[in-house]
């Protein structure tokens, strides 16, 4: 339930480790190469940029990608020019032949997308069970829709469509989704509901639209109202 809580709730990346630098053996670099290069499926939006920089952090007690993708909106509104970031990613979309590149306890990754690539740093890295927490809060080895294969048929056909159906769970309808932009409770004839708001603007010119309901209302930890 560790990514479940992520997607609903703000994620804050502990602050800077004083460690000296990584302690990564040989064969941990070797198995971070080989998880990175095979396909990374991703769980939630990840920003990019026609230059590919690096707007998302991971660290391995969540993500966050406000600061970076806010500092390069403050440059660009500075020389009064556009960013020029936008969310090319969506959950489900698969990176791969990943190149990592170590500076102390930070990997820079960088991924082939099908028709973006993408770079992402994975920070306080000291260990490589630290990688693989980091890893999992924002890509999956497999696609979403077969990390669960107990999951009912029509609920993972729905996943491999990128479609959300009434009766999901919170954690099926993120594979779908990702993490909304904005959770809240409200109360409806007594009943205690979580209303999510997904992405719906890429900022990608190519697809400016994500394409998802504007709002999903739970109840009793169902998916109940798309709207």
């Amino acid at each position: 339930m560790r990514f479940v809580s992520a997607l609903v709730s703000t994620v804050v990346l502990l602050g800077a480790s004083s460690a000296a630098g990584s302690g990564l053996s040989g064969s941990d670099r070797r198995e971070i190469r080989e998880m990175v290069y095979s396909p990374c499926y991703l769980r939630i939006h990840v920003p990019t940029n026609d230059a590919v920089q690096p707007f998302i952090e991971i660290s391995p007690t969540g993500y966050s990608w406000e600061r970076l993708v806010g500092e390069a909106e403050q440059k660009a509104r500075q020389k009064n020019k556009s960013s020029g970031v936008y969310f090319a990613f969506q959950p489900n979309d698969v990176v791969k032949w990943g190149k990592p590149s170590y500076d102390k306890d930070r990997i820079t990754v960088w991924f082939q997308g099908i028709r973006d690539e993408l770079k992402v740093i994975f920070v306080q890295i000291y260990t490589l069970d630290d990688f693989k927490k980091a890893y999992d809060y924002v890509f999956c080895r497999v696609p979403l829709q077969d990390e669960h294969p107990d999951w009912p048929a029509e609920v993972r056909a729905a996943i491999s469509q990128r479609r959300v159906i009434l009766g999901m769970t919170k954690q099926q309808a993120a594979c779908v989704v990702g993490a909304p932009l904005k959770v809240e409770t409200v109360a409806e004839g007594g009943i205690p509901i979580e209303v999510w708001y997904p992405r719906q603007e890429t900022q990608d010119r190519r697809t400016p639209r994500t394409g998802l309901p504007a709002t999903l209302k739970f109840a009793d930890g169902k998916l109940q109202v798309i709207e």
